[in-house]
């Protein structure tokens, strides 16, 4: 009797615990302030650039964060942004000095080199078209700016775009002592009808990589800074083979970009004290939408508003 007794207690308690762990499972925590309250607002019509806008708040919010409508914070690109490319530019300074070799430096472009530095033979089965006469090379130790190019018709759809320095040195008792080749302020920049003139690839960002021919017997000199390219054949005397050195960009992409999407600043938290102004500087002229999410949250629900104002920044 005291058995069963002592059962029938025993269940009912795992019953009423069970009662109301889902009671308090499907209990849905209320959010704290509920749906903010923030209002935004700007103490004058236009600012100058460069100079502090003060937006000035009204209520409060849990949680505000901040797209000041600029490139790359702009509202409207919150879920993504496409960049579709245009114009391709190339431009580049070189300079030469030493030897008497003849015909070393060229510029080459390939849309299918495999992107594998490791051998030279990926060079060899790779399609390069010579670029080197669309632009002024260098005659002396003075750097000669090459022009800005356009390099456009190299494009192939849906395949990236290498750019070479390519360097021949040939046996010096027949050719000649080898000369040494400079190129400096290397840009690729893409015109695009969202960003204008956007610079895709310059001396620290295009990922340059030597590739030689025979590194093992008569490897070159050539080295690459972040302000530099240095060209140079090999120091082997006397040279009996002739050697290429190529200096290869990374693979450049073209067409369509996917730039991801446009991220906002966070400029309060829970934890932060109450706001009443927030000030953000403009360095370019235009005109802007600047926009403020405010919310209030929990681990169960999230209660949000959308807050914009336009902003007129004058020169």
């Amino acid at each position: 009797m005291v058995k069963a007794i002592t059962t029938n207690i025993t269940t009912g308690i795992i019953l009423l615990m069970t009662v109301l762990a889902q009671t308090g499972c499907s209990k849905k925590i209320e959010v704290n302030g509920g749906e903010p309250d923030l209002k935004v607002s700007l103490p004058a019509i236009t600012f100058k650039a460069g100079e502090p806008v003060t937006f000035q708040f009204k209520g409060d919010a849990g949680l505000i964060s901040f797209f000041s409508g600029e490139v790359f914070h702009d509202y409207n690109f919150r879920e993504g942004r496409v960049l579709e490319q245009g114009a391709l530019k190339l431009s580049f300074n070189t300079a030469v000095q030493y030897g008497t070799q003849a015909n070393q430096f060229s510029v080459q472009a390939s849309s299918d080199f495999n992107g594998n530095y490791t051998a030279f033979s990926n060079v060899q089965q790779a399609t390069w078209t010579d670029i080197t006469n669309r632009f002024t090379i260098g005659t002396g130790t003075t750097y000669t700016p090459s022009g800005v190019k356009d390099i456009t018709d190299l494009v192939q759809e849906g395949k990236p775009l290498y750019i070479a320095f390519k360097y021949i040195y040939r046996p010096s008792a027949t050719y000649g002592t080898r000369r040494t080749w400079r190129v400096q302020n290397f840009n690729l920049s893409s015109t695009t009808a969202s960003l204008g003139t956007q610079v895709i690839g310059n001396m620290t960002t295009s990922g340059f990589t030597t590739v030689e021919q025979n590194p093992l017997t008569e490897p070159s000199a050539t080295t690459i800074s972040a302000s530099t390219i240095s060209l140079v054949g090999t120091a082997v005397t006397p040279s009996t083979l002739t050697n290429e050195t190529w200096v290869i960009t990374k693979g450049f992409s073209t067409g369509k970009v996917d730039l991801g999407p446009d991220r906002p600043v966070a400029i309060k938290g829970i934890a932060d004290a109450k706001l009443t102004s927030f000030s953000h500087i403009y360095e370019k002229p235009g005109t802007y939408k600047a926009y403020f999410i405010a919310a209030n949250a929990n681990i169960d629900d999230k209660k949000e508003t959308v807050q914009s104002v336009d902003v007129i920044v004058e020169p």
